[in-house]
């Protein structure tokens, strides 16, 4: 397995952040990469969709688990034995604001190679994603 993880603190409240999570026509406004994000249904586990990132093909994803308000995994197979995870995850703060958690997670044989070649990447479109998002909520 390989992961990194990003966090960001916002001055807006959870419920701020959750709705740009449940409206997946924001995603590309704090996600670098993402081109679009279409999802079949509620924002509930277990719903499913396609998600398209820039300069790849469009690939199918399942939210894997979703605790409203609180955190979602999103999971896509990028290609042979790799399983791609997006585990975010929100934490109210005493100030009335959110401490932002996104994790990507790869899982599979290849996955600790994938990551050592793609991993300083894959770790800079987090990081610009948390912090975008954290300022687009506190908007």
């Amino acid at each position: 397995m390989w992961e990194t993880t990003q966090s960001a603190e916002t001055t807006a409240g959870p419920e701020a952040v959750w709705s740009r999570y449940e409206d997946p026509t924001t995603w590309p406004a704090w996600n670098p990469d993402l081109v679009t994000l279409d999802r079949s249904g509620p924002f509930v586990t277990g719903a499913t969709g396609t998600v398209t990132n820039e300069g790849r093909p469009p690939a199918p994803f399942t939210f894997t688990a979703v605790e409203t308000g609180k955190a979602f995994t999103m999971e896509t197979r990028p290609g042979g034995d790799l399983i791609a995870q997006s585990v975010c995850e929100l934490t109210a703060l005493d100030n009335g604001g959110t401490l932002i958690t996104h994790t990507m997670r790869l899982e599979g044989p290849s996955a600790d190679q994938v990551g050592a070649a793609q991993g300083s990447v894959l770790s800079a479109g987090l990081s610009t994603g948390v912090l975008e998002l954290a300022e687009l909520a506190a908007r």
